[in-house]
């Protein structure tokens, strides 16, 4: 085999390497943004949780216009690929989740805190990781 044949080897060999690794990178990020997206459409479904728990009266196991003694659906706080903390106080519900797949910084899980203030409304989203 010829000088220029092995080189041209070579050349495939990096080009395919290359392009195998830069597809691996973009699987990772579509992975990662994707466990955020539905950790995120989770904690939204667990704040909606809230809000209903909220408006019904104490008689019907609700809080009566608080969010005191609320707490998350198991079945959906804590699966397989999420965990979702709540902490209630009277007015407001702050949740922090965690996803699977490792974050923005390429060693810990997906991270996002959400706040949902009872009075106003307002739901504020923070993504740590």
């Amino acid at each position: 085999m010829g000088q220029q044949q092995l080189l041209l080897i070579v050349l495939g060999v990096l080009i395919v390497g290359m392009a195998i690794y830069g597809g691996l990178r973009v699987m990772d990020n579509i992975n990662e943004s994707s466990d955020r997206d539905q950790l995120i459409g989770q904690m939204q479904y667990v704040i909606a949780e809230a809000r209903k728990f909220a408006a019904k009266p104490t008689y019907l196991g609700g809080g009566d216009g608080t969010l005191t003694q609320f707490t998350a659906p198991q079945g959906i706080a804590i699966t397989n690929r999420f965990r979702i903390y709540a902490s209630p106080t009277e007015a407001a519900l702050t949740l922090i989740g965690f996803g699977t797949v490792t974050g923005n910084d390429r060693e810990n899980p997906v991270n996002v805190v959400m706040t949902f203030t009872l009075n106003d409304g307002q739901i504020q989203t923070e993504t740590i990781n």
